[in-house]
């Protein structure tokens, strides 16, 4: 078995780090430890691009793509945060969060099948709505701390392919890709189990980064794991005039 497909190497890779990992560059650490809601520091965000680049023209907003709302069982690493089994059920919702269209974060949400049809029911209601509202004006809702993880792309197909964030992010390239009526991608990530996306794009030369925090509310457990999309940096630099 080689290095890089060693189940207990790749155990180390995947661990969500309180502290970021010091390979991480200082704006994107910034992003992964800031507290309160995401969809708000991205507001904040696009009000200053409007500032730099884009006066006179209409202002840039944050929207939520809703790829999937369904039953199916939680991550490997989910299932004891969430006290269920591995291969128990939970309600999953997956979304992107845009600007002005461009893909910048896919959040990854779950919690209990039987807590999303009593104390998180609600998340089966939101639709294009963020999730925030749910999270930051209940007083009995309580947060943990943040931790986040880079998902390195070294290793094998079989490696990279096994690890839920970077399938998280491969999965959204399927569906956005079906979207905007891209069916060649779309059909091959389909027959190869979306295995063809695992690839970054060519110019591309960083490692995705990710957070997740749990939320709380009455005991009952609700994660969310953000990844952030190679697009937002690049948003970001270019705003920054970099």
């Amino acid at each position: 078995m080689s290095g890089t497909d060693d189940p207990v190497a790749r155990g180390k890779r995947r661990r969500w780090r309180v502290s970021p990992a010091a390979s991480v560059p200082r704006d994107q650490r910034l992003w992964l430890t800031a507290g309160g809601a995401l969809t708000s520091h991205l507001a904040r965000s696009i009000a200053r691009m409007d500032t730099v680049e884009r006066a006179g023209t209409p202002a840039c907003q944050v929207t939520v793509q809703v790829l999937k709302e369904r039953r199916e069982n939680p991550w490997a690493d989910e299932a004891p945060l969430l006290g269920t089994p591995a291969r128990g059920m939970a309600w999953v919702r997956e979304v992107v969060l845009a600007i002005d269209d461009i893909p910048c974060v896919v959040a990854h949400s779950v919690t209990g099948l039987a807590h999303s049809r009593g104390i998180w029911r609600a998340m089966r209601t939101l639709r294009t709505r963020p999730l925030a509202i749910l999270l930051y004006r209940d007083p009995m809702v309580r947060r943990s701390m943040l931790t986040s993880r880079v998902v390195p792309l070294a290793g094998g197909m079989r490696a990279r392919g096994s690890d839920p964030v970077l399938r998280l992010y491969a999965g959204q390239r399927m569906r956005i890709a079906a979207r905007v009526g891209n069916v060649g991608e779309a059909r091959e990530a389909h027959r190869s189990g979306a295995d063809s996306l695992l690839e970054m794009p060519a110019d591309v030369r960083m490692p995705l980064v990710a957070r997740r925090s749990v939320f709380e509310r009455h005991g009952a457990p609700l994660i969310i794991t953000e990844c952030f999309l190679p697009a937002f940096w690049t948003l970001l630099d270019r705003t920054d005039g970099r």
